[in-house]
């Protein structure tokens, strides 16, 4: 039997735990369930873990089968909508004010959206918070209004038309933010409404005003308009320095989601702000990393993404400040939570970086060469960690040979992104002039290579070719 029916019922039902599909057979024989065709004779094959679809070839014809499967995957459907709905306070508080409002029950409907906008406000404020607040207050308008309860109708339209005008701004300049980012790193040039009107907008006026009434919510428009203000101006890191500062100082206010984004935010103003003025803001960004990792929020370290996860970032920004005992304790610490999959290429990723930071270079090429090179990522840390190595050791045969292999890679590989060809190109083409000067000593090739390094627009492993030009300066 082909029925999609029965294909999506196995599909979602194979998902299910021992547990739950115990709980889903008693639901199925709660008494308000509608369930025409299902008998219990039914709901006992499914409880039991019978072959149910050999069953119903015995027992049923095709067009019987058809309607058992489609109630059997409509049960099962409300089911998770229940679990849903029971794992969801927030939502089980808004069906349940439904059911307040339609039994005119105005009392209780109006005491039931107080307590829900009270411990909105005292709650840790996450992307919804605004928004829930002005949405509570907007539900319980027509109950005051139909109460006759004047003095409690203005109270709460004041909450709904304050708490309705800070969501608009927060989620106009939170889009903001995030719509420069993404044109700045994709060139998404897409021109969004918002951003004809509001972005020339006196944000500060804004500010003023909410810190003046609602001064617990002052700090988290402070954030976000130094945020945005950062991305606008990319030269003057001074309101990106203050954002991060008022944020970490702050952080406890935030629930752990949103909380998470607001470091993803950070990170990416960051880095936006040092690919585009060449400015090494690795301080910065090492500051951001830690106090994610003391609040406890690793989920970077424990998904899985393509090529990999943010592990090795760590490890690598963390070396550029020569903290390499805080990159070790990190490496063994944190690589247990990492997925399976990723475990093996993250540490030997990490240890060639560390032993390389050490100028154990020997260690440092033993690890890289364990590297299983699955994607573009592995491929540049597998010939660069071996150039740094061979370069510093003084092999410098070694390094050509890496240098060619490398850039052989480069031109055979159709697979490498375009993105990082420039990059990878003018990182090669510096290094060939770092080999020729180290070979003949002729001033006019570092003369040439500065110049090379300062104008380079795109380039791989600059700190490590600005620290070469000056030991070769010196």
């Amino acid at each position: 039997m082909n029925s999609g029916y029965s294909n999506k019922f196995y599909k979602v039902f194979g998902t299910l735990s021992d547990s739950e599909r115990k709980e889903f057979c008693e639901f199925l024989r709660l008494s308000f369930i509608k369930k025409t065709r299902l008998s219990e004779i039914i709901i006992d094959k499914i409880e039991s873990g019978t072959d149910l679809h050999a069953y119903f070839l015995k027992k049923y014809t095709e067009r019987s089968l058809w309607n058992i499967y489609s109630e059997l995957t409509g049960s099962l459907e409300q089911f998770l909508s229940l679990k849903e709905i029971m794992t969801e306070e927030a939502e089980a508080h808004r069906l349940k004010r439904n059911q307040f409002r339609k039994r005119d029950l105005t009392r209780l409907l109006v005491s039931d959206h107080k307590n829900n906008i009270k411990k909105l406000k005292s709650s840790e404020f996450n992307y919804r918070t605004l928004n829930e607040i002005q949405r509570s207050a907007f539900e319980c308008l027509p109950a005051l209004s139909r109460a006759g309860m004047s003095k409690e109708f203005s109270e709460m339209y004041k909450t709904y038309s304050d708490f309705n005008f800070m969501n608009f701004y927060f989620e106009l300049i939170s889009e903001l933010i995030e719509k420069k980012i993404r044109m700045e790193f994709y060139n998404d040039n897409t021109v969004i409404i918002k951003e004809e009107f509001f972005s020339k907008y006196e944000f500060h006026k804004v500010l003023k005003t909410v810190d003046s009434i609602y001064p617990e919510y002052s700090v988290i428009f402070e954030i976000l308009f130094k945020l945005y203000s950062a991305v606008n101006s990319l030269q003057d890191i001074t309101d990106f320095k203050e954002a991060r500062k008022v944020f970490i100082k702050n952080k406890d206010l935030f629930s752990d989601y949103y909380k998470n984004e607001m470091y993803h935010s950070l990170l990416n103003v960051c880095t936006l702000i040092a690919q585009k003025t060449k400015k090494n803001l690795d301080g910065e960004i090492f500051m951001i990393l830690k106090s994610k990792l003391d609040s406890g929020l690793t989920d970077d370290l424990k998904n899985s993404k393509i090529g990999g996860n943010h592990f090795r970032d760590y490890v690598y920004i963390a070396l550029n400040l020569n903290e390499d005992k805080w990159a070790e304790e990190f490496i063994i610490e944190y690589s247990q939570i990492l997925p399976e999959e990723l475990r093996e290429n993250n540490l030997n990723t990490a240890f060639a970086f560390l032993n390389l930071k050490r100028k154990n270079y020997k260690d440092a090429v033993k690890f890289i060469t364990k590297l299983k090179r699955v994607y573009y990522i592995h491929d540049l840390d597998y010939y660069t960690v071996q150039i740094f190595a061979y370069y510093d050791s003084g092999n410098i045969l070694e390094c050509l040979k890496i240098k060619k292999r490398f850039h052989d890679y480069l031109n055979r590989n159709s697979g490498f992104p375009e993105s990082h060809k420039k990059g990878s190109e003018n990182f090669l083409k510096i290094l060939n002039g770092l080999i020729r000067y180290k070979e003949t000593g002729r001033k006019k090739i570092l003369d040439d290579l500065e110049h090379e390094y300062s104008r380079a627009e795109e380039l791989f492993w600059r700190k490590w070719l600005s620290e070469k030009i000056n030991e070769a300066k010196s």
